[in-house]
């Protein structure tokens, strides 16, 4: 595909560039990623593209038995022809001998061809109005709403209550059409995503126009809060929330925990683990700035950032490496940046060769 050419429309009717908004995959984001490196004048007309088609999601709906069995009976009472009259033109299951012969004229009388003609509109058009009112139904829900992001790429998003996220690289979030009725003002999130939650009015709780809690869904963690900015981060196999400002509740399976300003916590799923401590909260969350904030960090830890913020594989060349600690500030906008940065604090050389990064000193 000649990519570097497409329009946003292009992008938008593109069957592989719908398919990763849609339904996001390691391997779709690592060859969109390399496009955008190699072709960053088309970074916005694939941010446009992205737009609509995430505007454009659509939640599926299936047809209960009973509604099924409403349409056929509605069909039913306007067929009026009677049954024998058909018999005569079914159609019969083809046969290894068949043999085609001559087409015949109908045998039904004018009239009755006539009925059946009705019979067929009739039947669209209640198909027809059964597409209509689902259509209705769903603008009405306003579909599920998907967002996204490729390797080295941040977004913001807008939610319907004045809420801000902004995602990290290789991130998904899911919001519901509408929050109107709700228990709480609920997403889905994964990846890592910082968020600056509005509270909502007594007045808005009351009339059910939205709800008063805000709840972020990381696997089997759910985090609660009111009004307040945190960081979540569902990779390496835990969901680790960072608190900058309010109050927050994290839950799993029975257990709560109540969070305070500077407060991190860690689920570990697998181990059956939990780590509370206090941090610097900004440096979990200076990647949303396009910016990493180096506090003795790990070269191990900056290691992974690379895997997950640019999609590389790191290749550690000298023993003891993973250790060494580095502090500084290195920006976030591209890989080369990146790595030119991170040899100058560690006074070592950081390589990329395809799609590997190899660091040593």
């Amino acid at each position: 595909m000649n990519y570097q050419n497409y329009t946003t429309e292009d992008f938008v009717l593109d069957k592989a560039f719908r398919s990763w908004v849609e339904k996001t995959d390691n391997e779709s984001n690592l060859f969109w990623h390399r496009f955008l490196e190699n072709h960053p004048e088309k970074l916005d007309d694939i941010k446009k593209a992205k737009a609509i088609i995430q505007q454009m999601s659509f939640q599926h709906y299936r047809l209960s038995a009973e509604e099924v069995s409403t349409v056929w009976r509605n069909i039913q009472k306007n067929k009026e022809v009677p049954d024998a009259l058909y018999e005569r033109n079914k159609l019969m299951p083809l046969h290894p001998n068949f043999v085609a012969e001559q087409p015949q004229k109908s045998a039904l009388p004018a009239f009755f061809r006539q009925r059946k003609m009705l019979f067929r509109i009739a039947a669209s058009i209640v198909g027809f109005i059964l597409v209509a009112s689902l259509m209705l139904w769903w603008m009405q829900q306003g579909g599920e709403q998907v967002y996204t992001t490729a390797y080295g790429e941040t977004s913001t998003v807008q939610l319907p209550d004045g809420s801000v996220a902004t995602l990290n690289a290789n991130s998904t979030l899911k919001i519901p059409g509408s929050w109107q009725g709700r228990q709480a003002r609920e997403v889905w999130l994964e990846g890592e995503a910082f968020f600056q939650v509005e509270k909502t009015s007594k007045e808005d709780n009351l009339t059910k126009k939205l709800p008063y809690k805000f709840i972020v869904h990381s696997r089997e963690v759910a985090v609660e809060v009111l009004g307040t900015r945190f960081n979540v981060n569902t990779r390496r196999e835990k969901v680790q929330v960072v608190l900058n400002s309010g109050k927050v509740s994290v839950k799993w399976n029975e257990n709560e925990l109540m969070m305070q300003p500077g407060d991190l916590v860690e689920v570990h799923h697998r181990k059956g683990q939990v780590i509370q401590k206090l941090v610097q909260p900004e440096l979990y969350s200076s990647w949303k700035d396009g910016r990493l904030l180096c506090n003795a960090t790990p070269i191990g830890e900056l290691a992974r950032t690379i895997e997950e913020r640019f999609g590389y594989q790191v290749v550690l060349l000298d023993s003891g490496l993973s250790d060494i600690r580095v502090s500084g500030t290195i920006p976030m906008d591209h890989i080369e940046t990146f790595n030119l940065v991170l040899s100058k604090l560690i006074q070592g050389q950081v390589k990329k060769q395809g799609e590997i990064v190899y660091i040593s000193r």
